[in-house]
């Protein structure tokens, strides 16, 4: 059933409603005109907030022109600094927890000895692994000089921990390189032959033996080893190079002897230098692990040391590496080796200690890292901006001070203002 009153009330109620909505909608539009009338271009300029002043009324004086110019100068410079500074980079560091114990590594030196000679001292790597000369890549030159620092001659070192080289192994003569000489024990496979006194020393440091009886090996006779040994023993040694090896904890030496392996152990055969002593002086014109990269630098280059006892003992540097990334704005990243450096000395007193210079490094799990950064374009322009913005306005406050000042003072007439 429906009920025709109720009805009728409800629609009433509804066009009230709407008639009320109407109302002030057209009250709303009636305010807006009233205060909004005109055309657009005279609404626009009630929101003019740099009113003009009209050319009749503007003063131009001495010092407003100088003003200007200065202040005209002085942002050209600062755009100017700022354009240069928008090419340029800026490196922000960051440091994070990282052990990274994979891939290989560089490692540089360039060390001098000016009173051990060539002929006896040795290179030599080892990582805590005991791998020591396995898949290891160097390059290693030792530069004969005198007593004044100049070069003699150069030479290679033929393999890692081996003190011999090129102009030894190759005095011999031609009828010697036709025979087969004996190994004195030291063969490694039945019919090999050692024609050179090099060869004899490297099949036994193969087979972890001493090399003792040098004055018997009819090889170290015929290049004069010891004879060789003897007529350097005033010279000094310039030792430099690469080794390429896997980043592993280790340590780098250079010692006098032939190195090997016996038993587990790394062992110096010293056996051919009975009696003699060694000064293991020496200075560092390089050490590095790896490339040079922002600000680094390497504390041990450029320094030099001159032990005790007549430097006769083991130098030891204890090297923290810290792994390093620089993260180039354009051409990738770089990686390498930051590292510090604590050292000791044990003197040889009782002929119990390898005389030499060792250097022991380690790798910490903090890994520094470097990225450049370039400024947008939009920091560029908002320097800009705020250049002209900022030094326009002190220098109309300058103006204003200076066109009033005469004022404070009494002078109501500047003496600028012609």
């Amino acid at each position: 059933h429906r009920d025709p009153a109720g009805a009728g009330a409800s629609l009433l109620s509804t066009a009230y409603t709407q008639a009320q909505y109407a109302h002030c909608y057209l009250s709303l539009l009636t305010m807006l005109r009233n205060r909004f009338g005109g055309n657009l271009a005279e609404n626009l300029k009630r929101f003019d907030t740099q009113p003009k002043t009209g050319e009749e009324l503007r003063v131009r004086t001495v010092r407003g022109g100088a003003v200007s110019i200065i202040t005209a100068t002085i942002i050209l410079v600062l755009i100017l600094s700022e354009f240069s500074l928008f090419f340029e980079t800026e490196v922000v560091s960051d440091t994070k927890v990282e052990f990274i114990t994979s891939g290989r590594m560089s490692i540089d030196f360039d060390i001098v000895f000016p009173k051990a000679p060539c002929a006896v001292l040795a290179v030599d790597y080892m990582d805590e692994r005991g791998i020591e000369t396995r898949d290891i890549h160097h390059h290693i030159y030792k530069r004969r000089i005198d007593s004044n620092g100049d070069e003699i001659t150069v030479e290679k070192q033929s393999a890692l921990g081996h003190s011999g080289n090129k102009q030894l192994q190759n005095v011999y003569d031609e009828k010697s390189k036709k025979e087969c000489g004996s190994c004195y024990g030291a063969e490694e496979r039945e019919g090999m032959c050692c024609n050179t006194c090099g060869e004899v020393r490297e099949a036994y440091r193969k087979k972890g033996w001493a090399f003792a009886g040098v004055r018997n090996v009819s090889q170290c006779i015929q290049e004069g080893f010891l004879e060789n040994i003897q007529a350097q023993k005033n010279e000094g040694c310039h030792i430099y190079g690469t080794i390429t090896a896997h980043r592993a904890p280790g340590n780098i030496h250079i010692a006098p002897g032939t190195s090997f392996t016996q038993h587990g152990n790394h062992v110096h055969d010293l056996a051919m230098y009975a009696g003699m002593k060694f000064n293991m002086e020496h200075h560092i014109n390089k050490l590095s692990f790896g490339p040079l990269v922002h600000d680094m630098h390497n504390p041990l280059e450029g320094e030099t040391r001159a032990p005790p006892h007549g430097g006769n003992g083991m130098v030891q540097y204890y090297l923290k590496l810290v792994p390093t990334r620089y993260n180039h704005a354009v051409f990738g990243s770089t990686e390498t080796h930051q590292y510090s450096a604590t050292e000791n000395f044990q003197p040889n007193m009782r002929g119990d200690v390898v005389p030499g210079v060792f250097f022991f490094f380690d790798f910490t799990p903090i890994m520094v890292e470097y990225t450049e950064v370039r400024r947008s374009i939009l920091h560029f322009l908002t320097q800009v901006c705020a250049i002209i913005g900022g030094v326009y306005t002190v220098s109309t406050l300058v103006d204003t001070v200076l066109e009033r000042a005469p004022m404070l003072f009494g002078h109501p007439q500047s003496i600028l203002r012609k």
